[in-house]
């Protein structure tokens, strides 16, 4: 399986990823690519079954966030953390914030 996503801007400049909502794809962030795009490295990835990317087998929860983080890790604009890492924060309470101090990351 192959998701789409249209990346632009330096290669070397900070990324921003964009997510569409159900029932849309990558193309509904063009206005924004076009306005971050000097700056950034922008990333708006369609998601499996919508737009042009193939859908995925019927699965839970689990099986959804496991393909999205293998289909967002062949981006190569983008560094993705294991699965091993970010399930232990399934059922959290925690803020987003400091889940993200917690991973040493800039966004989840």
């Amino acid at each position: 399986m192959t998701a789409t996503a249209l990346i632009d801007g330096p290669q070397d400049a900070p990324v921003l990823l964009f997510l569409h909502g159900v029932g849309s794809d990558a193309r509904v962030w063009a206005p924004q690519l076009l306005h971050f795009r000097p700056t950034y490295r922008c990333v708006a990835w369609t998601m499996p079954g919508f737009g042009d990317s193939p859908r995925l087998p019927a699965m839970t929860w689990d099986g959804m966030t496991e393909a999205v983080i293998t289909e967002l890790a062949k981006v190569k604009a983008l560094r993705v953390i294991s699965r091993t890492s970010v399930m232990q924060y399934k059922k959290t309470t925690k803020p987003m914030m400091t889940v993200a101090q917690e991973l040493g990351v800039d966004a989840l």
